[in-house]
Protein backbone atom coordinates (compact mmCIF):
# COMPACT_ATOMS: atom_id res chain seq x y z
CA UNK A 1 0.00 0.00 0.00
CA UNK A 2 0.91 3.43 -0.82
CA UNK A 3 1.79 6.10 1.66
CA UNK A 4 -1.57 8.08 0.83
CA UNK A 5 -3.50 4.95 1.64
CA UNK A 6 -1.57 4.80 5.18
CA UNK A 7 -3.47 7.72 6.13
CA UNK A 8 -7.12 6.43 6.44
CA UNK A 9 -6.65 2.31 6.39
CA UNK A 10 -3.95 -0.17 7.22
CA UNK A 11 -3.86 -4.08 7.41
CA UNK A 12 -2.36 -5.63 10.54
CA UNK A 13 -1.94 -8.85 12.57
CA UNK A 14 -2.49 -9.36 16.06
CA UNK A 15 -3.59 -11.45 18.25
CA UNK A 16 -7.42 -11.76 19.64
CA UNK A 17 -7.67 -12.82 22.87
CA UNK A 18 -11.54 -13.74 22.31
CA UNK A 19 -10.67 -16.43 19.36
CA UNK A 20 -7.41 -17.71 20.73
CA UNK A 21 -5.41 -16.85 18.07
CA UNK A 22 -4.29 -14.32 15.62
CA UNK A 23 -6.39 -13.06 13.31
CA UNK A 24 -6.19 -10.23 10.33
CA UNK A 25 -7.39 -6.84 11.27
CA UNK A 26 -8.31 -3.69 9.04
CA UNK A 27 -8.37 -0.35 10.67
CA UNK A 28 -10.44 2.29 9.14
CA UNK A 29 -9.12 5.72 10.06
CA UNK A 30 -11.85 8.21 9.55
CA UNK A 31 -11.89 12.38 8.70
CA UNK A 32 -14.89 12.50 11.07
CA UNK A 33 -16.53 15.42 12.76
CA UNK A 34 -14.34 15.52 15.48
CA UNK A 35 -14.84 14.09 19.01
CA UNK A 36 -17.43 16.06 20.73
CA UNK A 37 -16.51 15.76 24.30
CA UNK A 38 -13.11 17.25 22.90
CA UNK A 39 -14.74 20.06 21.67
CA UNK A 40 -16.79 20.45 24.54
CA UNK A 41 -13.94 20.34 27.54
CA UNK A 42 -10.99 20.39 25.73
CA UNK A 43 -10.88 16.46 26.02
CA UNK A 44 -8.89 13.83 27.43
CA UNK A 45 -5.89 15.29 29.36
CA UNK A 46 -3.26 12.25 27.28
CA UNK A 47 -5.40 12.64 24.02
CA UNK A 48 -3.75 14.71 20.57
CA UNK A 49 -5.32 12.68 17.99
CA UNK A 50 -8.51 15.48 17.69
CA UNK A 51 -5.42 18.25 16.83
CA UNK A 52 -3.96 16.40 14.51
CA UNK A 53 -7.45 15.20 12.84
CA UNK A 54 -8.45 19.22 12.41
CA UNK A 55 -6.76 19.25 9.02
CA UNK A 56 -8.77 16.73 7.16
CA UNK A 57 -11.94 17.68 8.66
CA UNK A 58 -11.28 21.50 8.35
CA UNK A 59 -11.52 22.59 12.30
CA UNK A 60 -14.75 19.89 12.77
CA UNK A 61 -17.07 19.79 9.81
CA UNK A 62 -19.52 16.85 9.48
CA UNK A 63 -18.45 15.37 5.84
CA UNK A 64 -22.05 14.00 4.37
CA UNK A 65 -22.45 10.18 4.14
CA UNK A 66 -21.73 9.60 0.83
CA UNK A 67 -17.59 11.12 1.56
CA UNK A 68 -17.43 7.87 4.54
CA UNK A 69 -18.88 5.51 1.89
CA UNK A 70 -16.42 6.58 -0.83
CA UNK A 71 -13.62 6.14 1.74
CA UNK A 72 -15.22 2.99 2.85
CA UNK A 73 -15.28 1.67 -1.05
CA UNK A 74 -12.08 3.01 -1.85
CA UNK A 75 -10.10 1.41 0.89
CA UNK A 76 -11.94 -2.49 0.59
CA UNK A 77 -10.26 -2.60 -2.93
CA UNK A 78 -7.55 -2.16 -1.51
CA UNK A 79 -7.32 -4.47 1.12
CA UNK A 80 -9.52 -7.66 -0.35
CA UNK A 81 -6.66 -9.66 -1.18
CA UNK A 82 -5.72 -10.27 2.35
CA UNK A 83 -9.14 -11.13 3.76
CA UNK A 84 -9.14 -9.15 7.15
CA UNK A 85 -11.77 -10.99 9.55
CA UNK A 86 -12.03 -7.74 11.65
CA UNK A 87 -12.49 -4.14 10.39
CA UNK A 88 -12.32 -1.77 13.29
CA UNK A 89 -13.96 2.01 12.75
CA UNK A 90 -11.67 4.48 14.40
CA UNK A 91 -11.96 8.37 14.48
CA UNK A 92 -10.94 9.36 17.67
CA UNK A 93 -14.64 9.77 19.09
CA UNK A 94 -17.61 7.77 19.24
CA UNK A 95 -19.30 6.06 16.49
CA UNK A 96 -22.44 6.01 18.06
CA UNK A 97 -23.14 9.48 18.50
CA UNK A 98 -24.59 10.99 15.39
CA UNK A 99 -22.93 14.65 15.43
CA UNK A 100 -19.70 13.10 14.49
CA UNK A 101 -20.63 10.18 12.37
CA UNK A 102 -23.62 10.09 10.14
CA UNK A 103 -26.42 8.12 11.05
CA UNK A 104 -27.13 6.94 8.05
CA UNK A 105 -23.22 5.36 7.64
CA UNK A 106 -23.09 4.16 10.80
CA UNK A 107 -26.45 1.68 8.83
CA UNK A 108 -24.40 1.54 5.99
CA UNK A 109 -21.16 0.08 8.03
CA UNK A 110 -23.17 -2.58 9.84
CA UNK A 111 -24.52 -3.90 6.69
CA UNK A 112 -21.54 -4.00 4.29
CA UNK A 113 -19.78 -6.23 7.18
CA UNK A 114 -22.86 -8.29 7.34
CA UNK A 115 -22.56 -8.67 3.45
CA UNK A 116 -19.03 -9.59 3.78
CA UNK A 117 -17.67 -13.21 3.12
CA UNK A 118 -14.19 -12.40 5.00
CA UNK A 119 -15.46 -10.04 7.86
CA UNK A 120 -16.55 -11.98 10.92
CA UNK A 121 -16.23 -8.81 13.56
CA UNK A 122 -16.85 -4.95 13.71
CA UNK A 123 -15.23 -2.73 15.88
CA UNK A 124 -16.44 0.81 17.33
CA UNK A 125 -15.57 2.44 19.96
CA UNK A 126 -17.61 4.77 21.50
CA UNK A 127 -18.42 6.81 25.01
CA UNK A 128 -21.12 5.41 27.42
CA UNK A 129 -23.27 8.08 26.93
CA UNK A 130 -24.27 7.61 23.33
CA UNK A 131 -24.77 3.51 24.23
CA UNK A 132 -28.56 2.91 24.81
CA UNK A 133 -30.39 -0.20 24.13
CA UNK A 134 -32.44 1.13 20.92
CA UNK A 135 -28.86 1.81 18.99
CA UNK A 136 -27.60 -1.82 19.87
CA UNK A 137 -30.86 -3.34 18.51
CA UNK A 138 -30.37 -1.39 15.27
CA UNK A 139 -26.63 -2.84 15.18
CA UNK A 140 -27.27 -6.11 15.96
CA UNK A 141 -30.07 -6.08 13.47
CA UNK A 142 -28.48 -4.92 10.38
CA UNK A 143 -25.00 -7.04 11.00
CA UNK A 144 -26.85 -10.13 11.68
CA UNK A 145 -25.04 -12.86 12.85
CA UNK A 146 -21.52 -10.87 12.48
CA UNK A 147 -19.65 -9.78 16.20
CA UNK A 148 -20.15 -6.70 17.32
CA UNK A 149 -17.13 -5.38 19.28
CA UNK A 150 -17.78 -2.23 21.54
CA UNK A 151 -14.48 -0.76 22.93
CA UNK A 152 -14.84 1.59 25.72
CA UNK A 153 -12.41 4.28 27.51
CA UNK A 154 -12.42 3.70 30.82
CA UNK A 155 -8.75 4.11 32.00
CA UNK A 156 -8.83 3.76 35.26
CA UNK A 157 -10.53 2.42 38.56
CA UNK A 158 -10.35 5.16 40.68
CA UNK A 159 -12.49 7.71 40.21
CA UNK A 160 -9.65 10.51 41.02
CA UNK A 161 -7.24 9.13 38.59
CA UNK A 162 -9.92 8.71 35.65
CA UNK A 163 -11.35 12.17 35.83
CA UNK A 164 -9.42 14.13 37.14
CA UNK A 165 -5.73 13.01 35.95
CA UNK A 166 -7.33 11.88 32.75
CA UNK A 167 -10.24 13.84 32.68
CA UNK A 168 -12.34 10.95 30.98
CA UNK A 169 -15.74 12.72 32.14
CA UNK A 170 -17.50 9.20 33.38
CA UNK A 171 -18.98 7.92 36.11
CA UNK A 172 -18.06 4.15 37.51
CA UNK A 173 -22.18 3.49 37.66
CA UNK A 174 -22.30 5.09 34.00
CA UNK A 175 -19.71 2.40 32.42
CA UNK A 176 -21.00 -0.47 34.66
CA UNK A 177 -24.14 0.42 33.54
CA UNK A 178 -22.66 0.00 29.94
CA UNK A 179 -21.10 -3.28 30.03
CA UNK A 180 -24.21 -4.84 31.65
CA UNK A 181 -26.37 -3.71 28.69
CA UNK A 182 -24.14 -4.45 26.25
CA UNK A 183 -23.16 -7.77 27.36
CA UNK A 184 -27.00 -8.35 27.69
CA UNK A 185 -27.39 -7.63 24.05
CA UNK A 186 -24.47 -10.14 23.20
CA UNK A 187 -21.69 -7.47 22.21
CA UNK A 188 -18.20 -8.43 23.21
CA UNK A 189 -17.06 -5.67 25.29
CA UNK A 190 -13.23 -4.47 25.15
CA UNK A 191 -12.41 -1.82 27.63
CA UNK A 192 -9.39 0.62 27.22
CA UNK A 193 -6.75 0.65 30.80
CA UNK A 194 -4.13 3.40 30.50
CA UNK A 195 -0.71 3.02 31.63
CA UNK A 196 1.02 5.71 34.21
CA UNK A 197 -1.76 9.30 33.88
CA UNK A 198 0.35 12.66 34.76
CA UNK A 199 0.31 12.95 38.39
CA UNK A 200 1.47 8.80 39.08
CA UNK A 201 5.00 7.42 39.44
CA UNK A 202 6.11 4.42 37.81
CA UNK A 203 5.55 2.32 41.14
CA UNK A 204 2.04 4.06 41.56
CA UNK A 205 1.12 3.57 37.76
CA UNK A 206 1.76 -0.08 38.34
CA UNK A 207 -0.31 -0.65 41.37
CA UNK A 208 -3.34 1.22 39.96
CA UNK A 209 -3.12 -0.50 36.05
CA UNK A 210 -3.20 -3.83 38.19
CA UNK A 211 -6.40 -2.80 40.40
CA UNK A 212 -7.82 -1.58 37.23
CA UNK A 213 -7.07 -4.59 35.27
CA UNK A 214 -8.99 -6.52 38.18
CA UNK A 215 -11.64 -4.53 38.34
CA UNK A 216 -12.45 -5.00 34.71
CA UNK A 217 -12.00 -8.77 34.89
CA UNK A 218 -14.21 -8.87 37.89
CA UNK A 219 -16.90 -7.57 35.36
CA UNK A 220 -16.14 -10.01 33.04
CA UNK A 221 -15.46 -8.24 29.72
CA UNK A 222 -13.97 -9.52 26.71
CA UNK A 223 -11.03 -7.52 26.32
CA UNK A 224 -8.77 -5.30 27.91
CA UNK A 225 -6.77 -3.10 26.09
CA UNK A 226 -3.24 -1.77 27.61
CA UNK A 227 -2.98 1.57 26.22
CA UNK A 228 0.78 2.62 27.71
CA UNK A 229 1.48 6.74 27.90
CA UNK A 230 3.02 8.03 25.02
CA UNK A 231 3.66 12.14 24.90
CA UNK A 232 1.96 13.91 22.16
CA UNK A 233 2.48 17.55 21.84
CA UNK A 234 -0.50 19.61 22.14
CA UNK A 235 -1.70 17.86 25.53
CA UNK A 236 -1.68 18.51 29.29
CA UNK A 237 0.79 15.65 28.80
CA UNK A 238 3.05 17.44 26.69
CA UNK A 239 3.38 20.23 29.02
CA UNK A 240 4.35 18.15 31.73
CA UNK A 241 7.15 16.29 29.81
CA UNK A 242 8.74 19.97 28.30
CA UNK A 243 8.80 20.96 31.97
CA UNK A 244 10.49 17.90 33.19
CA UNK A 245 7.94 16.67 35.54
CA UNK A 246 7.15 13.53 33.80
CA UNK A 247 8.06 10.60 31.31
CA UNK A 248 6.88 7.68 29.91
CA UNK A 249 6.64 4.49 31.71
CA UNK A 250 9.60 1.66 31.28
CA UNK A 251 9.08 -1.15 29.30
CA UNK A 252 9.86 -3.39 32.06
CA UNK A 253 6.78 -2.38 34.06
CA UNK A 254 4.67 -3.32 30.94
CA UNK A 255 6.68 -6.46 31.02
CA UNK A 256 5.77 -7.35 34.68
CA UNK A 257 1.80 -6.55 33.95
CA UNK A 258 1.35 -8.71 30.77
CA UNK A 259 3.62 -11.27 33.27
CA UNK A 260 0.87 -10.82 35.76
CA UNK A 261 -2.02 -10.94 33.12
CA UNK A 262 -0.44 -14.32 31.75
CA UNK A 263 -0.52 -15.68 35.56
CA UNK A 264 -4.07 -14.96 36.18
CA UNK A 265 -5.32 -15.10 32.66
CA UNK A 266 -6.24 -12.09 32.11
CA UNK A 267 -7.76 -11.24 28.44
CA UNK A 268 -4.77 -8.74 28.20
CA UNK A 269 -3.73 -7.18 24.82
CA UNK A 270 -0.96 -4.41 24.40
CA UNK A 271 -1.48 -0.82 22.37
CA UNK A 272 1.06 0.62 20.05
CA UNK A 273 3.31 2.96 21.21
CA UNK A 274 2.26 5.44 18.09
CA UNK A 275 -0.63 7.33 16.68
CA UNK A 276 -1.36 10.57 15.13
CA UNK A 277 0.88 13.46 15.60
CA UNK A 278 3.76 10.92 15.95
CA UNK A 279 4.56 10.90 19.53
CA UNK A 280 7.81 12.81 20.89
CA UNK A 281 8.56 10.43 23.73
CA UNK A 282 7.74 6.78 23.92
CA UNK A 283 8.17 3.78 27.04
CA UNK A 284 11.59 2.68 27.13
CA UNK A 285 14.39 1.63 29.01
CA UNK A 286 17.99 2.15 28.88
CA UNK A 287 19.30 2.57 24.87
CA UNK A 288 21.16 -1.02 25.04
CA UNK A 289 17.62 -3.23 25.59
CA UNK A 290 14.68 -0.87 24.68
CA UNK A 291 14.97 -2.30 20.63
CA UNK A 292 14.99 -5.69 22.06
CA UNK A 293 12.13 -5.54 23.99
CA UNK A 294 10.58 -3.89 21.39
CA UNK A 295 10.54 -6.55 19.42
CA UNK A 296 9.66 -9.01 22.17
CA UNK A 297 6.33 -7.03 22.48
CA UNK A 298 5.47 -6.58 18.93
CA UNK A 299 5.40 -10.37 18.95
CA UNK A 300 3.32 -10.18 21.63
CA UNK A 301 1.06 -8.28 20.14
CA UNK A 302 0.78 -10.54 17.06
CA UNK A 303 0.52 -14.20 18.55
CA UNK A 304 0.00 -13.51 22.62
CA UNK A 305 3.21 -15.27 23.25
CA UNK A 306 5.71 -13.64 25.98
CA UNK A 307 9.09 -14.32 25.05
CA UNK A 308 11.55 -14.82 27.98
CA UNK A 309 13.38 -11.16 28.30
CA UNK A 310 17.07 -10.93 29.43
CA UNK A 311 17.74 -8.92 32.30
CA UNK A 312 19.75 -5.89 31.24
CA UNK A 313 21.72 -3.94 33.50
CA UNK A 314 19.53 -1.09 33.63
CA UNK A 315 16.96 -4.00 35.46
CA UNK A 316 18.76 -3.97 38.44
CA UNK A 317 18.14 0.44 38.70
CA UNK A 318 14.54 -0.11 37.42
CA UNK A 319 14.46 -2.54 40.70
CA UNK A 320 15.69 -0.35 42.85
CA UNK A 321 14.06 2.80 42.05
CA UNK A 322 11.06 2.20 40.23
CA UNK A 323 9.13 -0.67 41.47
CA UNK A 324 10.21 -1.47 45.15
Amino acid sequence: MDSLDKLFFFIGQKYSVIKKKPVVSWTLLLPAAGCEYWKKTGGCSMCGFNDYIKKFNFGGIMYPDWFFKFLYKYALKRIKRYKPSELIIYHGGSFLNDNEIPKRFQTYIYNEVRKNDFLDTLTIETRCEYINEKKIRTAKKNLGKKELKIALGFESQDNYIRNKLLRKGISKKQFESSVKLLKSQGVKVSVYVFLKPVGLNEKEAYIETIKSIEYLNSLKVDEINLSCAFVQKNTKMYTEYIEGNYKPPFLWTIIKIIEEAQKHNWPLLLGEFTDNPKPIDIPKNCEKCSEDIYKILKTYRRTGVLKKTYKCACYNDYKKTSIK
